[in-house]
């Protein structure tokens, strides 16, 4: 039966997919698992003539990038090496912000690509949600990229899926009847059983434990610091018949101690992996476990005084070029012994999950709250724990904002914490940064 469903799920599900997104993941998988194995100087051909054409769209059709390279005094036929790349300008996530959607995203195209178009958001630990576009070949490559990195663990395709995270792993997460509605459907299109990291209290773990156990997942994907917590829910039950071929964790940075515990209770090895909400470059940690092969495909990652400077080679909805997204990380100046010729990089730096705690001492991740304050209309956002039973919220509002927003922020808050929590809203005109120019989302003083 097993089987049945796995040829029920490439054979019909995934062909329908690609023929509403316009593009087709399976063969996307093919040729990724082909060009992994490509020489470095062919990958980078490929990634020059990517390049070029992705600067010469941007100029020709996005307003920010057409009047920033003249400013630089920069033009299309100016990039001739992957070397040129330094002559364009860097793009912050405040340039993105402020340029949405009028001057950052290429209209033209979006008018002539409508299918398979999605309006991507992310929060990430900046607190301030970023906006834009998505377009059909960048979707179904970052899928294939990620089906490769999860085969470096003993993925197949059609195996079981657990997800444990919030809003950037699991879809559709809320209360209402439409969300359920989409979470169920969805969870049935990707052979996945979603679990909410938004509240890992014991009588909740208890539940995900009896659905791990019934579903049988042949890998299990979420956030380290929830993992990490469930692990050890499960070896205080001592536990032992949860055993997926792999767990692969992503969003947060990865600590030894969370690996370890992980890998004891799951039974198998753990997994490290990155991904940019953005949609433009992830890395995978293979089977040598000597750091995250970088999908070359789909973008080109510079590294500067350790900032991630990277750029979409895809995504010509809304361009990204030499982003500076936020994470830290190193080049490893070697091959990878299992003999993947993709650029290898250090452990991400810098993205360190951490919880809310609520009654009963519910833990609740920050990395989930994105979909809720995205959805609320807020422009910036920073939590303060004063105790457990005090959260100050500090909220800067969006044009749209209304009261009605903050009482969904507060229902939903004392839903996730536990009635009887005291939320503070506060309406500030800016957030405060740190002496390094860094917005901190979760203050805590307990």
């Amino acid at each position: 039966m097993k089987n049945i469903t796995k040829q029920v799920y490439k054979g019909l599900i995934l062909p329908f997919r690609g023929i509403l997104s316009g593009y087709s993941i399976l063969e996307a998988y093919k040729l990724l698992r082909k060009t992994q194995y490509l020489p470095k100087k062919e990958l980078e051909k490929l990634q020059l003539i990517k390049l070029k054409e992705i600067v010469k769209h941007a100029y020709e059709t996005v307003p920010y990038y057409n009047k920033k390279f003249k400013e630089y005094k920069v033009k299309p036929d100016d990039i001739k090496t992957l070397k040129d790349i330094k002559k364009l300008p860097i793009l912050t996530r405040e340039d993105v912000f402020n340029n949405f959607p009028n001057n950052i995203v290429s209209n033209s195209y979006i008018k002539t690509h409508q299918k398979g178009l999605t309006l991507g958001y992310t929060g990430g630990s900046s607190g301030n949600p970023l906006k834009f576009y998505k377009d059909s070949l960048t979707m179904s490559m970052l899928l294939a990229c990620q089906w490769r990195g999860w085969s470096y663990g003993g993925y197949k395709i059609g195996d079981k899926i657990a997800l444990l995270g919030g809003s950037s792993l699991v879809p559709f997460l809320g209360s209402s009847l439409k969300s359920k509605f989409k979470l169920k459907f969805s969870s049935f299109i990707k052979r996945m059983l979603p679990l909410s990291a938004y509240t890992l209290d014991e009588e909740t773990m208890n539940v995900y434990i009896k659905k791990l156990i019934k579903y049988k997942p042949d890998i299990i994907i979420g956030y380290p610091s929830a993992l990490k917590v469930l692990a050890e829910h499960i070896e205080s039950k001592n536990i032992m018949t949860i055993n997926p071929k792999s767990v692969h964790v992503t969003s947060e940075m990865l600590f030894q101690d969370q690996r370890k515990a992980i890998e004891k209770n799951f039974n198998c090895k753990v997994f490290d992996g990155y991904g940019s909400g953005e949609a433009i470059v992830s890395a995978f940690e293979c089977e040598q476990h000597n750091g995250l092969h970088l999908t070359a495909e789909t973008g080109i990652t510079e590294i500067i005084g350790n900032e991630m400077i990277v750029t979409s080679i895809l995504n010509k909805a809304t361009p990204f070029i030499r982003y500076k997204i936020g994470d830290k990380s190193k080049f490893i100046n070697r091959e990878c012994s299992c003999g993947r010729p993709l650029p290898l990089i250090d452990h991400i730096q810098g993205r360190e999950g951490d919880f809310l705690i609520g009654k009963n001492n519910r833990k609740v991740s920050t990395v989930g709250l994105t979909l809720m304050f995205g959805q609320a209309k807020v422009k910036e956002y920073q939590l303060i724990q004063e105790s457990k039973n005090k959260i100050i919220v500090r909220i800067v509002k969006d044009k749209d904002y209304s009261n009605k927003k903050t009482e969904y922020i507060t229902n939903s808050l004392e839903r996730w914490l536990g009635n009887g929590i005291d939320i503070d809203i506060q309406f500030v005109d800016k957030i405060p940064l740190t002496k390094a120019g860094k917005r901190i989302v979760l203050i805590k003083k307990i």
